[in-house]
């Protein structure tokens, strides 16, 4: 998940999906604009949390300084928290 127009973050995250395809996993990629909401970004997570053929969820950080980065992780299922941030 990407939130912001980041070149060094769209690249980070292109890369990610590539490495996905490379080792025969799927990926989906989920990019919300520069001026998406709090609302809007703890939905998505909400909606991925709660998507069954989803597996696990990546939050691309930095995200823009408006959002809360710790209420939008703590928002990720421990099953799917790839990155290892839940408590």
């Amino acid at each position: 998940m990407l939130v912001g127009d980041r070149p060094d973050s769209a690249a980070y995250v292109t890369s990610k999906g590539k490495a996905c395809l490379e080792l025969g996993m799927g990926s989906v990629s989920q990019h919300l604009p520069t001026d998406a909401t709090q609302e809007q970004v703890e939905a998505l997570v909400k909606q991925l949390n709660a998507d069954k053929t989803i597996s696990g969820i990546l939050v691309q950080l930095p995200m823009p300084s408006h959002l809360n980065e710790e209420a939008v992780l703590s928002l990720i299922g421990i099953e799917k928290d790839v990155d290892g941030f839940s408590p």
